[in-house]
Formats: structure tokens, C-alpha cells, sequence
């Protein structure tokens, strides 16, 4: 199960960095629209911190996304509206 959870951080935060460096944020731009601390928003991205559902909204909000875009990420390219892209 750790494994499990362990592997989730790594997608989730993967995700989360990949959309905050397509829009150019900063690491502290987005954890101060996030309301959270940067040193945590990095712990996320490199997979080292779980975070609640509340952090992850609060975080795909500040990015434009849905919720299942960081969480349901398999490594599918998703449009700006958050739909895979390629599928009407």
C-alpha cells in the first residue's frame, strides 16, 4: 500500500509541475495562489509530500484544471479545457 501511495505522490506531482511550468508560473506564484507555502508546493511536485483533496482543489483551481487532471494522470496530454486531447 505505501508503494501504492508513494507512486500516486510521484504522478500527482509530475502533473502538477508540468502544468505549472506550461503556464509559466513560478513555484512561489503558484503556492501563494494555492495558499501554500513553496517548500511544501516542491515536496509535492518531486513526490516526497502526499497532500489533502483540499491542496489538490485548491491547487488545480490556481491552474485551470480539473481535479481528476492531477489525480487521474496516466500520462495523457490534456487540452486547456482539461479533455484528452484529440476527443471531441
Amino acid at each position: 500500500m505505501r508503494q501504492i501511495y508513494g507512486e500516486f505522490n510521484e504522478l500527482t506531482g509530475k502533473r502538477v509541475r508540468e502544468l505549472r511550468l506550461e503556464r509559466e508560473y513560478t513555484r512561489n506564484y503558484l503556492a501563494e495562489q494555492a495558499d501554500i507555502s513553496s517548500r511544501f508546493l516542491c515536496e509535492i511536485e518531486f513526490g516526497r509530500k502526499g497532500c489533502s483533496a483540499y491542496v489538490i482543489y485548491r491547487l488545480a483551481v490556481s491552474l485551470g484544471v480539473r481535479v481528476d487532471c492531477l489525480i487521474a494522470y496516466d500520462g495523457t496530454e490534456y487540452g486547456e479545457d482539461g479533455g484528452k486531447m484529440g476527443q471531441s
